[in-house]
């Protein structure tokens, strides 16, 4: 049995108990390594370009959207913008016996604050992985491991996506990091490509922010256009000056005289451009200055703008009123285009999710600590307008209850429908009939109390996971009053046999 085997989520006990196959390991810890980025590896890399599966879009494009990213103030405020919405903060979820969960617990919160030491720990490399998938489209990153005195995963690096290479091999697409020239495999097991979307088969990521390069090298020429015309005619217009034209001699050529009026105008020149920058101006009566106003006839140039900068949001997926542009934006307008950011957000955190939780389950096999699955919950976005966000669970939650009431729903049923995985207390619902005979006939919780979820929350200001703890409820024999068909004798009719049923509540 491998161990990619013993990384599966739900493994069997058998496989909890296998040794682990150190051999199938990189040595050294990594199979993939940093470029150094000379002039020789350059030209390598570019030979050997072809030798794989090829890229839907060059790599070039992969390492100017990163560069980009870091000088272009709208594509750096866009991926501020997906991290800051697609890391709430997270829940980790370990399945296994107590024992086995309480040294996972000490071990991920030391995990926590090692496996990125310069990112700020676990919380950083989640804005790591949600700017690396905004960029690329996809997570590039290999664990690094030691195999020695403490078996374990040490760190986590990123692999740049514009150095992997695929290559056909057996049926299936495997990854090479094409470094410096060479092309180095990497292991499998270590290393993880995740796309968050491709383009038909093509194995490679498909980059979010690809369509915004364009538009925003065209800014770069509307800049350069805008300098020269701060430079050339000043920030409140053209001045012009008439200059008289010094005597000609009598002898002098038409070469010479025109030199020399050149001469003189470069004179008169310098002096203006030294009045004006003091803020006096003195010439005498044979010079004639005006001056033009360029900025009431630069509506066009507004507008210009305009059409580029949202070409430019459209490409980055995002909206103008994220980036401080109302462009007359209503209320309503700004809710809808949050709810969709925060949707696109949300599809980020996936290969987040399954990166960290591979990270996780390799560092507790290699530990020897056996639990059957690791799972990382993130928490849901802030919302924009909470009020009203809780006027309309409070509607879901009076039409479940009335559905309860009337029959219509057993109380499980409707728990589900609110989120919750069952009815905490059922003898504060009002039966009726209906609804008794289905809770008469309601099966035991099929999960055992032994084997419930252990939840752990993150707390940044801590860098640790907090410890959630359940909450047993007890449901025993509680008499409940009869509905008012039955209301005249006054009989009492008791709950079915108690349950002692596991509970994770915040």
């Amino acid at each position: 049995m491998g161990l990619r085997d013993l990384l599966r989520p739900g493994r069997s006990r058998k496989a909890l108990e296998a040794p682990l196959p150190v051999a199938a390991l990189p040595q050294g810890g990594r199979s993939s390594r940093e470029s150094r980025h000379t002039l020789l590896a350059g030209i390598a890399s570019y030979l050997a370009y072809w030798n794989g599966v090829e890229p839907l879009l060059p790599p070039g494009y992969l390492e100017q959207i990163v560069r980009m990213a870091v000088v272009n103030p709208d594509m750096s405020q866009a991926v501020s913008n997906w991290v800051a919405i697609g890391n709430p903060g997270h829940d980790l979820i370990i399945i296994g016996d107590d024992d086995s969960v309480l040294a996972a617990e000490k071990r991920l919160n030391a995990k926590a604050r090692s496996l990125a030491p310069h990112a700020a720990g676990i919380d950083g490399l989640v804005n790591k992985y949600l700017e690396q998938v905004a960029l690329t489209g996809a997570i590039s990153s290999e664990d690094v491991v030691a195999l020695e005195a403490r078996p374990g995963v040490e760190q986590v690096v990123i692999v740049p996506a514009s150095q992997i290479r695929f290559k056909r091999e057996g049926g299936q697409y495997v990854p090479y990091q094409l470094a410096d020239g060479e092309e180095l495999p990497l292991n499998p097991i270590t290393y993880r490509y995740l796309a968050h979307m491709t383009i038909e088969n093509s194995p490679y990521a498909k980059p979010p922010m690809v369509a915004a390069i364009e538009p925003i090298l065209d800014q770069r020429t509307m800049k350069e256009n805008m300098q020269f015309v701060l430079k050339k005619f000043g920030l409140f217009g053209l001045i012009s000056a008439a200059v008289a034209p010094p005597h000609r001699e009598l002898r002098e050529t038409d070469d010479e005289y025109h030199k020399r009026v050149q001469g003189y105008l470069k004179e008169v020149l310098e002096a203006f451009k030294q009045n004006f920058h003091e803020g006096l101006a003195v010439y005498t009566d044979d010079i004639k200055v005006e001056r033009t106003n360029l900025t009431t006839d630069a509506r066009g140039v507004q507008e210009i703008f305009r059409l580029n900068e949202e070409q430019v949001f459209s490409g980055l997926g995002t909206d103008p009123a994220m980036h401080g542009r109302t462009y007359s934006t209503t209320e309503t307008y700004a809710q809808v285009v949050y709810d969709l950011l925060v949707r696109h957000a949300e599809s980020y955190q996936r290969p987040v999710k399954r990166r960290i939780e591979r990270t996780y389950r390799l560092d507790l096999a290699l530990a020897g600590i056996p639990v059957e699955d690791v799972s990382l919950h993130f928490h849901e976005a802030r919302s924009r307008d909470p009020l009203t966000e809780a006027r309309a669970r409070q509607v879901e939650w009076r039409v479940a209850r009335e559905k309860v009431a009337a029959g219509l729903l057993d109380p499980d049923s409707a728990a589900r429908e609110l989120g919750y995985d069952d009815w905490y207390d059922m003898a504060r619902i009002p039966f009726s009939d209906s609804v008794r005979l289905q809770l008469a006939d309601s099966s035991p919780p099929s999960r055992p109390l032994g084997e419930r979820h252990h939840r752990f929350r993150f707390e940044s200001f801590t860098q640790r996971y907090r410890y959630l703890r359940p909450r047993l409820a007890v449901l025993t024999a509680t008499p409940v009053p009869k509905t008012a068909s039955h209301a005249g004798n006054g009989d009492m009719e008791p709950l079915p046999d108690a349950v002692v049923e596991g509970c994770l509540t915040d």
